[in-house]
């Protein structure tokens, strides 16, 4: 999902597998959205927001209702793109996300560290929303 908006709602099952899936892996500079709404359920391989390519603009993935998104064992990598202004949001409105763990690629000085949160941000985790990391 290179750019744009994608939304997966109603009972929708979508996967993919293989060494990495990418939300927002482009060089244009375009922002992605990512949305899961109602009962979709959702099955990936590792995840990364940004691919590891210079995607600019807001990489966003939003968890809603009793939508349910997985890495299994793998990760979840936060925020991934060799844009100094690359932003990564996740909201966790509802649904479940289960991952292996959350990684961050991106460390440099001019980008999202865990200390500053100008580049990354959990803009809602509601009451029903349920993490898990599986070991």
């Amino acid at each position: 999902m290179s750019r744009g908006t994608v939304e997966i709602s109603g009972n929708a099952a979508f996967g993919a597998t293989g060494g990495a899936t990418a939300f927002g892996r482009n060089t244009t500079g375009n922002s992605t959205t990512v949305r899961l709404k109602q009962n979709a359920v959702c099955n990936f391989g590792p995840v990364s927001l940004g691919g590891g390519q210079d995607s600019g603009g807001t990489l966003t993935l939003t968890i809603q209702d009793n939508a349910s998104f997985s890495t299994g064992l793998n990760n979840f990598d936060i925020h991934n793109s060799t844009v100094a202004a690359a932003i990564s949001v996740v909201n966790l409105n509802g649904g479940a996300m289960t991952v292996g763990g959350i990684t961050k690629t991106r460390t440099g000085a001019t980008q999202y560290a865990t200390n500053n949160l100008q580049r990354w941000h959990v803009v809602r985790v509601a009451e029903t929303t349920r993490l898990s990391f599986r070991h």
